[in-house]
């Protein structure tokens, strides 16, 4: 299973994505076959993600399949009366986030270890 995210932009500042943006998604257009789940983050670190988990065979194909579904679904969506709010968004480049990044910001963090490799063991 592969998470490919593809990140949101607005073509107009101010722009606001619905919240049930995932079931939007769902329920507009054929999602592929491999996708599992789809999350949404409206307001993530680096702008607004689609996030989706799908069974594929390599991680191109997944990504491939992730790409063509949400660009479908928001070349479809705007054009229903109910759903405005989705006019002049686009969809970025798919691709599988690197846990690194995680790992940077913990030992970046203040709170956190410092270094790589786990805390105190909690014998000592």
């Amino acid at each position: 299973m592969y998470l490919v995210h593809i990140p949101l932009t607005a073509l107009g500042p101010g722009a606001e994505l619905p919240a049930e943006l995932a079931a939007l998604l769902l329920s507009g257009t054929a999602p592929p076959k491999e996708l599992e789940h789809i999350s949404v983050h409206r307001h993530g670190h680096a702008g607004p993600v689609v996030g989706l988990y799908l069974v594929a065979p390599t991680l191109e194909h997944a990504e491939a399949e992730a790409a063509a579904f949400v660009r479908r679904a928001l070349d479809e969506l705007p054009a229903l009366p109910a759903l405005p709010a989705l006019r002049g968004w686009t969809a970025g480049q798919a691709a599988a986030p690197l846990v690194a990044a995680l790992y940077e910001r913990l030992i970046a963090s203040p709170t956190g270890p410092g270094r790589f490799g786990p805390g105190p063991l909690p014998s000592t």
